[in-house]
């Protein structure tokens, strides 16, 4: 069941506090303004008083609050001095934001940055550059936000613009709680507290009060965090900033939630819900509808979460707020799993997944880039180590030569002092007699012991292999045989060696109407342990292709990754499970020829006209991967006649052997396959096995092979 997000689609609406610092107008300040502004005989005093109207109906009236700011920025335009141009684009960009409208708030805080740069305006440059940070932080184009922040940062330091640099700490503060640096993040709210504190601004305090909430949450420290929610919904009830409240109730609810207080919490989200509809604010109202209709999927009452999850949804797609959409796709995709409807799972999932990659996929490139340095690196310190391995065993060799010696010269000096003693111990020969008769007995009785630990030892060796051999009767009957696969296929071979009695290894075939399905796997480990993943694995293959009539590789394929980390209860948590499988499943058209597959890992070859062609398999397991859960891509291949295709695990490649004792590698197995390409699949099954055999020696095998090639 999923549980109940805290942070990602809550915290982009802290940004907006400042157009939400009062809920209804002041009439007696709109009215002084007007005054102001009709007695007004100057253009300058006009647009102070017009973006000074304006902002007041920001949070009740944005459409008159707009007008107003049109009129303001026809006045600026035919200003000499475009300070003024500057903060009417400021106070339109922030208007723009109201409306949801994001990609008009970002083309006018880029121009004013650009006329507050020319016509040096920097305080007005600290918060254009902060305000665009916020729009692109809210979009979940955090590779973007970033340098505006740092930028914004960097002025209002300079400046000692306080106001500025209070807000720009909490939207660092939240951009770090977004990227998972927690400690980070504290450090930013409070300096943003401090300075909002000594300014006396209650709106403010009362949002530093609720992001701190948000990244003890974070954290899991989940009183701390109560207590920060409750303390920012205590001021902003005092001073009556409704946005502000309902804000507080959402993360007061995700709080109570996780405290596995789910009827409180559904309580509070509801009363976050009607705020936000009495304000018609849609952004709050996706979002408190997501956290409702997640609550009730906490509560497994399924058919009240779909309301609301439905109508999120509705919402977030009309804003394209990209954060939401993926929060909201994922727990679609959760809803129709519980549904078993596995049609609407993988359409929503794979959702989650378009509008993920859309998010991360600059930040996974630099991921790669840095991995790959730290590759290079760790690869040469490795080269380093062995080089001083090899200097180490020579010293080694060197030490135990001259202990040999030693030893060799100190045993010549014990038998010259033995056999001196013997000499005067003649006249002690019964009492020496008596000695020898006397250890000869105790050995005799050690030999016994030893003999019947050996036995011991013998019987239990016995007990375990007798076990393995059953469990390997278990995992035959469950496997194909070599023949079943030849009756479905006959112009076929399957090369399986296990490394022990039961193998981790495993080739798997069905066949449904015109297609067959056929399976080269690898699971993690060899033995028993890889045996009863090769079992679970069959077991799962059989459900989806023949019960769930699932018959596209890549929805094999991610269904079965599903159950593998379902059944194996995989979570990607530090020194959690990582059990898994590489393979390559794949579907062949008999009428057509036509084959269709998807790979984990491990590479489909297709051999052609003398050529070997790979196709590459996706980076990831069929289980829990380093990156979390990431689809797999199907490929088709219009096979011909004439056409072989192989797929296989890494144990041949990997055999030790040959006269220097290294790795098979891919590179021969790939000569072996082209050489015999005009021999038929049984002789080159023969030659593939007399190889590994001949290459092996006297080496153990170090993994369970299987090798498939079928011939069209």
């Amino acid at each position: 069941m999923v549980s109940g997000p805290f942070k990602k689609y809550l915290l982009p609406a802290c940004f907006f506090c400042f157009l939400y610092a009062a809920k209804a107008q002041n009439m007696r300040i709109i009215d002084s303004l007007n005054k102001v502004l009709k007695a007004s005989k100057h253009d300058t005093v006009s647009i102070k008083a017009l973006n000074a109207i304006a902002k007041q109906y920001w949070s009740s009236d944005p459409e008159a609050s707009m007008k107003l700011l049109e009129q303001s920025q026809d006045l600026a335009d035919k200003q000499t001095d475009k300070k003024f141009i500057c903060s009417v684009l400021l106070y339109k960009a922030y208007t723009f934001s109201v409306f949801d409208q994001f990609d008009s708030s970002l083309a006018n805080y880029n121009r004013g940055i650009d006329l507050a740069e020319r016509y040096k305006q920097p305080k007005t440059k600290g918060q254009l550059l902060s305000g665009a940070g916020n729009v692109y932080n809210i979009l979940g184009d955090y590779e973007k936000a970033i340098p505006y922040y740092l930028e914004a940062l960097k002025v209002q330091e300079s400046e000692n613009e306080q106001n500025g640099l209070g807000k720009t700490y909490n939207s660092l503060g939240v951009l770090f709680d977004l990227m998972g640096e927690e400690e980070k993040a504290l450090e930013y709210h409070f300096r943003g507290l401090k300075i909002k504190e000594e300014q006396k601004d209650s709106s403010a305090i009362g949002m530093s009060l609720n992001n701190i909430g948000n990244v003890y949450g974070s954290l899991k420290k989940m009183d701390s965090a109560l207590y920060y929610h409750q303390k920012a919904l205590d001021i902003r009830t005092r001073i009556n900033d409704a946005n502000g409240m309902g804000l507080s109730y959402n993360n007061i609810g995700n709080t109570l939630s996780r405290l596995e207080r789910h009827k409180e919490a559904l309580a509070i989200h509801l009363k976050a819900l009607e705020l936000f509809e009495e304000a018609g604010d849609k952004l709050n109202i996706a979002r408190s509808s997501f956290n409702i209709g997640n609550q009730y999927m906490v509560m497994d009452e399924n058919d009240n979460a779909y309301l609301y999850i439905v109508r999120a949804e509705k919402l977030a797609d009309e804003l394209e707020i990209k954060e939401l959409q993926k929060d909201i796709y994922g727990l679609l995709s959760n809803y129709y799993e519980n549904k078993a409807d596995y049609k609407n799972a993988f359409v929503y999932s794979r959702k989650f997944q378009q509008v993920k990659d859309s998010l991360y996929n600059e930040a996974k490139n630099k991921e790669i880039q840095s991995l790959n340095t730290r590759y290079e690196t760790e690869k040469k310190e490795q080269e380093n180590k062995e080089l001083q391995l090899e200097n180490d065993l020579s010293a080694k060799t060197i030490k135990q030569q001259r202990t040999v010696t030693y030893f060799i010269i100190t045993g010549l000096g014990l038998v010259s002092i033995l056999a001196f003693f013997i000499f005067r111990g003649l006249k002690q020969q019964r009492k020496a007699n008596e000695i020898i008769s006397r250890q000869k007995t105790e050995v005799e009785h050690q030999k016994e012991l030893i003999e019947s630990q050996k036995e011991l030892v013998e019987e239990k060796n016995k007990e375990i292999t007798d076990s393995i051999n059953y469990a390997k009767r278990i995992q035959t009957a469950l496997l194909p045989s070599v023949e079943t696969f030849s009756e479905i296929l006959p112009n076929s071979f399957v090369l399986f060696k296990p490394k022990d009695i039961v193998s981790g290894d495993f080739f798997w075939i069905t066949q449904r109407d015109r297609y067959v399905f056929y399976v080269a796997a690898d699971c993690t480990g060899h033995g028993v342990p890889g045996a009863f993943m090769s079992m679970l694995g069959t077991s799962f293959l059989n459900e989806i292709i023949n019960d769930k009539d699932i018959i596209d590789p890549c929805d094999i394929l991610d269904l079965l990754k599903i159950k593998i980390i379902k059944s194996l209860k995989q979570k990607g948590e530090v020194g959690g499970s990582k059990d898994g499988m590489d393979m390559v499943l794949c579907r062949l058209d008999t009428s057509t020829n036509e084959l269709v597959f998807a790979a984990a890992n491990n590479p489909l070859w297709l051999l052609r006209n003398g050529e070997i062609k790979e196709y590459k398999a996706d980076k990831q397991p069929v289980g829990i991967g380093s990156e979390g859960f990431d689809h797999f891509n199907q490929h088709v291949i219009q096979l011909e006649k004439g056409d072989a295709v192989y797929i296989f695990s890494d144990g041949f490649a990997d055999q030790f052997g040959g006269p220097k004792g290294k790795k098979f590698k891919y590179k021969q197995l790939e000569e072996i396959l082209i050489s015999s390409s005009g021999k038929s699949l049984e002789i080159q099954k023969q030659q593939l096995d007399q190889h590994f055999e001949s290459w092996r020696g006297m080496l153990e095998q170090v993994d369970d092979v299987c090798i498939i090639g079928i011939r069209i």
